[in-house]
């Protein structure tokens, strides 16, 4: 018999991990508290033993998932959060190991619990009406009738910075030129704000605008004996109009339907039918800064789409209806043509207003084409 003294071994590791850790001893994974052994041959046969004595402190992980309304600020452990994400944040726990906090945050259009609109005519006057549905368009209410205190509703409701509708009417008021007229959405209560004369700039077309000014702003187009149009400023909270840029034949003029676009550098841009160098029609911006009107871009076909919109790309976009064109205006004295409507099965005469989402999309309608010639909807990107 031989015995080999000192030749059999004994080793002990003491081992504190976190439960999220990935712990590897002696080859294998370990995840649970607990004394482990391992055993080697030394050159003598006999087994050196390893004995692993692991300790697995819990870590603690939260997870919260909420919506929030675009254009809205959250803050959430110290950060400031206005974009649709993952956010993480982790504190330490007594024991060492970290408790990570996770939220996932959607920023959403808001949900409109009513929609509110104008109809040009019907009604017991058969001179238009202010009606609101619920949120998903059911429900229409008749609110207001138009009548001579300002009849035939034209363009669509404006939110002032007041929290009242604002809108105007094509005729009607004191001086029969048309009226701009507020509506309360909660008390439904309608007041004639102010009465434009037909013989000296009236009739206003389009949909106001509220720029960054808290200030409304709009066009009338006028008529040929009496005027070319101009642009005004309307101040909710004191009740002025003031004119702010009288139309002309070579800047342009007749500004049917205008809905005025605040860009990116602040100015406010339209569209007018006529005038201009070709005689049809002028881009045109308007610095409430500087009170300074420019035509920015003169068309060389007419029927132009009275409607310019921002997207979320920060450049602007509009219609050109007489060249079936959507195109782009980035500020350059130019416009590109980002479509052409020259097939059928996708839309031709592309009319009314275009509308961007968050996602960068452009969103309208043509007059005629696609599958039964009666029209389409369509989407482009920007």
């Amino acid at each position: 018999l031989t015995v080999n003294p000192g030749s059999g071994y004994a080793f002990h590791d003491t081992v504190v991990v976190c439960d999220d850790d990935n712990f590897s001893w002696h080859g294998n994974n370990y995840f649970s508290s607990g004394i482990y052994e391992d055993h080697y041959q030394t050159q003598a046969g006999c087994d050196s033993t390893y004995f692993l004595h692991l300790t697995v402190n819990p870590a603690y992980h939260f997870n919260l998932t909420t919506n929030a309304i675009i254009g809205e600020t959250a803050n959430w452990h110290g950060q400031t959060i206005t974009a649709s994400g993952t956010y993480y944040d982790s504190h330490q726990t007594q024991n060492g190991c970290d408790s990570v906090y996770a939220l996932t945050i959607y920023f959403k259009e808001p949900v409109l619990s009513e929609l509110w609109g104008v109809s040009m005519e019907g009604g017991p006057n058969n001179a238009g009406f202010i009606y609101k549905t619920d949120g998903n368009g059911d429900n229409l209410t008749a609110v207001h009738y138009f009548d001579a205190e300002g009849y035939y509703g034209d363009g669509g409701l404006t939110a002032g910075p007041d929290g009242l509708l604002y809108g105007m009417t094509l005729l009607g008021g004191d001086y029969d030129g048309g009226i701009i007229y507020s509506i309360d959405p909660a008390t439904e209560v309608f007041v004639p704000r102010h009465s434009f004369d037909f013989y000296d700039y009236g009739l206003p077309s389009g949909t106001l605008l509220l720029a960054s000014n808290n200030k409304l702003y709009g066009m009338t187009f006028g008529n040929e004996e009496f005027g070319p149009g101009h642009l005004f400023e309307y101040d909710p909270a004191t009740g002025v109009v003031e004119s702010k840029a009288i139309l002309s034949q070579p800047t342009g003029y007749y500004p049917v339907g205008v809905t005025l676009a605040e860009g990116a550098d602040h100015l406010l841009y339209g569209v007018t039918q006529s005038g201009g160098a070709n005689g049809t029609g002028v881009l045109f911006s308007y610095d409430f800064n500087t009170e300074t009107y420019n035509p920015v871009y003169h068309f060389d076909t007419g029927n132009n789409n009275g409607n310019i919109t921002l997207a979320a790309d920060g450049n602007l976009y509009g219609i050109h209806s007489g060249a079936n064109n959507l195109y782009k205006y980035s500020g350059s004295g130019n416009i590109d043509v980002m479509h052409h409507f020259g097939t059928d099965s996708l839309g031709r005469h592309p009319q009314g207003r275009l509308e961007a989402d968050s996602a960068g999309m452009l969103w309208g309608i043509t007059n005629d084409g696609g599958m039964t010639d009666g029209g389409t909807i369509y989407c482009n990107d920007t």
